[in-house]
This record gives structure tokens, sequence and C-alpha cells, in this order.
């Protein structure tokens, strides 16, 4: 296609538009060429970045047996059996979550629609501190991004730390040194297989994205300096190298602080550089090791690629300012899928290298970049209530639209509706949970201001200085946050437990898990495969099933609402909520409006003993308890069930508590309520007391 504008004019636009990072290039690049390399043939990938082991029954619902359902790529195995005698039914969001998701990618060759995927590196001298990292995610909330690879990371140990809105991977050894890693949006995390830490200078992702049939491999680098001796640098490219033979998928992205400048290019490297290279410096030695390194692994330059002004391609500026160079790369054998390749100069964070950023083509994702988890965001009154309003004006037509419905049809419109409701209040905007003040927010504007302005001596002191006010403000806020938070719990409960749940808002996961081999497995698909194998063994039922003829009894009195409402009041809050995400605050908020209904449901379940499909379904989450991490073994599961379930089952079991109590004897006090063992106690010492004169020579 021919172009509407010449390179001049479109260097000019860029320049115009970097500076507020807000371009979107497909919708002026209309001059670009189309990739006409889509790929149509999609495998379902089932990502198990959360392993959720599904449990369900849909032909034996009032059987009481379960199918447990295990899915390796394309395949599917169901095993019935009865389900364990004992389910924990309640507990926190897993910290090393078990979800298994399928995601089937329609078939997009005749589609014209395009998302992006982008994907940047920065070196960010330091995340040692949370407040580093809260520092880093304010200013990424100011640009697009997906995935950031990161350098000088600088914290020890490999973890997966999964927060509200993002994961963070990182790697280190040396204290204070060093260390790599990823910080990865949460939509993306069903598309995550593996994440492996090489060494404290390489880690790499491994993801399934929608529109590739092959598994992209992005690799985060932090070279050493031109100082390093000789040695050190052979051995960082022999373990780069090693890791892309060992490790990679087809598609390659290595990216990251090579600490090398590459000048000006050669007649034979055109296969790897592009013609806009920054500077006339001569090319130095760690320069030298990266080109060589990117054509022994067809690697392009992706910074080499598209036009930019000068002072728009400098990636590190030297502590004094005089010095400026283009250090920090983005390279791939795959240059055909992306369709921009910038450098960003106003990025607000204490650094003294850009952020640079690649813009991957895909297919729009299946879901996309929800603002909000269901299940992991903690909703404020605010949003609460909005959901229950939402939910009363909802629930309105329930008699209108479920005339005639069958009991599961009922369940799924109301499901569907309180879900929507929840959707909606979650997306609603409320400044209640802000805690940076308004000193700190002063103070970050006042940097940005600085960052886009002229680079002089001043300015760089002022922007120093500033950056260590801010860093005390931040830690200063979160102090004054968590007292209050502690403060409040104190008063409202007599205790801290449930402001230390509040406070704490991210959650581990299973990094890697060793297998009947003795062999560590981490890719998320190889976890996933290791716990069901394991809980499917632990669950299996060896003894031969007795069916047992039930004697006909009278009809069961229908259930009134006021039985709803008592087992609604009395569930707990703050509880993890089962695969439908409704949690017990949102029924406890529109108690008056779904208790009739579900009054209505409850007794169509009782006489056409049919229970809903949703409550055949857990979300089973591993707790570490002790021991080795990574044997599964040292895990305890907990199933996660519908609360509406919950309810249904504390009605019954109330009804049964009552049948049971009635029939018990009178010296029956074990194991029941308001009873004790003590009561006999009790009993027989009175007893020995009335009949010995001695207080101290009876015997019990």
């Amino acid at each position: 296609m021919e172009k509407f504008l010449s390179d001049e004019q479109i260097a000019n636009m860029l320049d115009h538009w970097d500076s507020e990072d807000d371009l979107d290039l497909a919708a002026l690049t209309n001059f670009e060429s189309e990739y006409e390399d889509s790929v149509s043939e999609h495998s379902s990938h089932r990502s198990d970045t959360e392993m959720e082991l599904d449990s369900h029954d849909e032909n034996n619902a009032t059987t009481g047996k379960r199918i447990i359902q295990l899915n390796y790529e394309n395949q599917t195995e169901e095993i019935t059996q009865p389900p364990p005698s004992r389910l924990v039914l309640v507990g926190d969001e897993d910290h090393n979550p078990p979800t298994t998701q399928e995601n089937n990618y329609e078939n997009c060759e005749n589609s014209h629609r395009r998302a992006k995927i982008y994907v940047a590196a920065l070196n960010v001298l330091t995340l040692k501190n949370d407040e580093n990292l809260t520092e880093l995610t304010h200013a990424l909330k100011r640009i697009k991004w997906d995935i950031v690879g990161l350098s000088e990371v600088r914290r020890r140990g490999e973890r997966i730390i999964s927060h509200p809105d993002f994961l963070l991977y990182h790697i280190g050894t040396t204290p204070g040194q060093y260390g790599v890693g990823f910080i990865i949006k949460k939509h993306l995390r069903n598309y995550v297989e593996s994440f492996i830490g090489v060494s404290e200078r390489i880690a790499m992702i491994n993801l399934k994205l929608p529109g590739h049939k092959d598994t992209w491999s992005i690799i985060q680098v932090y070279s050493p300096t031109e100082q390093s001796d000789t040695t050190s640098m052979d051995s960082f490219y022999l373990e780069l190298n090693k890791t892309i033979q060992d490790h990679a998928h087809k598609n390659l992205v290595v990216m990251g602080d090579f600490n090398g400048q590459i000048g000006e290019r050669q007649p034979v490297e055109d296969i790897v550089l592009g013609p806009f290279i920054y500077g006339k410096k001569a090319r130095s030695k760690n320069g030298e090791r990266l080109v060589n390194f990117a054509q022994e692994n067809a690697l392009k330059i992706l910074n080499t690629m598209f036009k930019r002004k000068e002072s728009k391609m400098w990636t590190w500026i030297s502590p004094d300012g005089k010095t400026k160079n283009e250090i920090d790369f983005i390279m791939t054998n795959k240059s055909k899928y992306f369709s921009n390749m910038k450098v960003i100069s106003n990025f607000n964070f204490n650094t003294n290298h850009r952020i640079i950023r690649a813009e991957l083509t895909t297919t729009p994702l299946k879901n996309p970049r929800p603002r909000n988890i269901v299940m992991n965001t903690k909703r404020t009154k605010h949003q609460t209530d909005q959901i229950a309003n939402s939910i009363t004006t909802n629930l309105i037509d329930y008699n209108k639209e479920t005339t005639n419905m069958e009991v599961q049809e009922k369940y799924n419109w109301l499901e569907r509706t309180i879900k929507a409701a929840i959707k909606k209040g979650n997306n609603s905007k409320d400044q209640s949970n802000q805690w940076m003040t308004t000193k700190t927010i002063n103070l970050l504007n006042q940097r940005a201001d600085l960052i886009n302005g002229k680079n002089t001596n001043d300015s760089r002191k002022q922007i120093a200085k500033l950056s260590k006010n801010i860093k005390e403000s931040i830690r200063k806020d979160r102090i004054q946050k968590r007292m209050g938070t502690i403060e409040r719990h104190i008063v409202q409960t007599g205790g801290i437990k449930k402001a230390y749940k509040e406070l704490t808002n991210k959650k581990d996961w299973i990094v890697q898990m060793k297998g009947n081999d003795s062999l560590k497995e981490n890719r998320r698909l190889g976890i996933l495969g290791i716990a069901t194998s394991y809980y499917k063994k632990l669950y299996e039922n060896t003894m031969a099933e007795k069916e047992i003829e039930l004697q006909e009894t009278s009809s069961v009195p229908n259930i009134i609402q006021e039985e709803i409402e008592l087992a609604i009041k009395t569930q707990r809050d703050n509880k993890a909520p089962g695969p439908d995400g409704i949690s017990n605050e949102v029924l406890k908020s529109a108690i008056q409006t779904i208790t009739p209904i579900l009054k209505e449901i409850f007794n169509d379940i009782i006489n056409t003993e049919i229970i809903p499909q949703q409550w055949t379904k857990s979300n089973i989450i591993l707790l570490y308890k002790k021991g080795d991490q990574y044997d599964i073994g040292n895990y305890r599961p907990i199933s996660l069930m519908s609360n509406l379930y919950k309810i249904f089952a504390k009605v019954i079991l109330k009804r049964i508590e009552r049948k049971l109590d009635e029939q018990q004897p009178i010296e029956q006090t074990g194991f029941r309520r308001d009873y004790s063992v003590l009561d006999h106690i009790s009993m027989l010492l009175g007893k020995s007391l009335k009949n010995t004169k001695n207080i101290n020579s009876y015997t019990i």
C-alpha cells in the first residue's frame, strides 16, 4: 500500500505523540503493510497459572457422585468417584493459584481485527523495597504495557507473587545486586506456560498467545558491564545461548540491558540491524558481542527498525548528564509480528534508563483486559451498595423471565443476573482505597514535570532530591495505612487477624514442583498435572459401593424464607467465593431481594431432587504447610464452593441437627452443641466429694 506521509512527517508525528505516550500506531499507519501470516490453526490451550481442578457431574447430579475432569492439552479424561468424606469448604484465595481455563481461540484467518501486546524492558536500578515497587506500578499506569522485563531487581530468591493487578516474577542470589524478573498484567496470567529462572542475569517467560500457533519465549537479561572481565562476558553469552537451545520456543524475544553500544551498521549486518542506529559512536566490546549473538540466533534488533528522532533513541544517561547511549535493546526472530518499537522518554520513575517498548501484533484476547478480577478484588462499601442496588433492580423481572423454566434454567438466570451486577459494581470508580496522600501525589507530579522538561544539571539534582522524598513519603503513607487498618479492626473485632488479611494483598504461586521421578517441573501445565495426579490417587475409592434402599417417608416440609435469611446472616464475611465469584457480602447486601427467589429455587430442588450443575463444581486451592516446598505432599487442599450451595446446605443441616439432637439420650454430651464431657466430669466430682470425708483421698 502507498504511504500517505513522508518519513520526515511520520517522525515528527511520533515525536509529538511520544510525549503523551498515547499513540496507537494502528489507527495512523494505514500505509503499513498488513501481515498476511496470521495463524488459523489454534490449539485449545489449558493454562494452569491458577490450577483449578474442576470437579463436576453433569449426568449424576442427584447421585452424590463427582467427576474430576483432567485436561492435558487436547486430551480430556474423566474419573467418576464419590466425594471425599470431608471437604474443607472455605479458605482464602490461593497463594499458589490453582485454576485451569480452556482458551479456545477463534479461527482468525479472515479476521481484520488486531490486538497488541505491549512488551517492554527497563533497568529499574532497584526494586528491593515495596516502596520502589509502588513507585514503579504508579508510573506504569501512565503508559500502555502488558509485559515488562526488569533488570537490577535486587531481590533475593525466586518467587512468583500475585498482586491484585499484576504478577511479579524475580530471581536473584547476590544480596543487593543484579537480579532480573518480569511484571505481567493480570489479564495475561492464563496465557503463561512457565517461568524459568536461569540465573540472576537471565530469566525467561513462556506464553501461549492467541493468534500464534507456537509459544512465545521472552528472555530478560542484565549483561555485565564493559568494565567486567572477559571471562564474565563469555560466560554470560554462553549461558544465554544455552538457555535458547534448551528452553526457548519457535517465537523468541530477547531484551534487557546489554550494557553495550552497537555503533554503525556494517555491510553484512543488515540481516540483524536496521538502518536507524543511535549516534556515530564506535562499537564497544559488548556491542560486538551483542551483534554476534544476534547473528548466531537470527535475531533482528527492533531498536534499529523504526525511524525516530535521535533524541528519542538513547536509553541510558550518565549520572553527570554528559553521556547518552543506547544500551537497552529488544530483539526477535519474528520481526514481522511487531508493528512498532519506541523509547519512552517521560517515564516517571527513579532510574537513569529509559523504558523501551515493542508492540506485538496478535488477535484480540478472548477475555480482553478486565479491570477487575471478581474473586481477587476486595470491594468497598460503596461498591457493595451499588451491587445490591443493581441486583434489586434486575431481579424485579424474575417471575416474568423465569415462567415455565426448569430448576437449572432458573438458577442460571439468577446466577447470571447477580454476576452481571457484580461486574458492573466492580467497574464503578471509587477513591476510598486510595492510600497515597496528596503530598506524595504532588511530589510525583513535580518529578514528572522535571523529567518532561529540559535536561540540565540543576534539574537532575532536583529529580534526585525529589526521588528520595518520594520514597520516604510512600513509606510514611504505607505505615499510616497499615496503622489505620489495624486500629480500625481492633476497634471492630478486638483483634488484628482481619487487618492482616486485608493488608496482605499478594499471594505466592508455586514456582516449581517435584514429580514422581523427583525432577522439578516449572511449567504451569506440568505443575497442574502433578497436583491432579496426586489428588486423583489420594481420593481414589478402592472400596466397593453398596446401594442403600431408602424407605419411603413423609414429604419434606417446604423451606421457609426465615430459614434462608438466618443461613445468609450467619455466613462469615471475608471468605473466598466459589467458581461463580458470588461472595457472602453480596448476598447479605441484597438479602431481602434474593431470599424469596432462593426459597422458590430451593423448594424446587427438594421436590424435583435435581441440583444445579454449578453446585457440583469447586476450585481446589493448595496451602503450603511445612517441609519441602517442592513436594506436593506438603500442601493442604481446600475446596472453594458456591456460597449459594452453602446456604442451601446450611438450611438442610439445621433441620438434620435438630432432628438428630432430639433422638440423643440425655447421657450423650460429647460432640453436641451446648454440651461437654466436662458436664460428666463435674457430676462425678460432685458425687465423689459428697461420699467421702477426706477431700484429698478420692480417686476418679
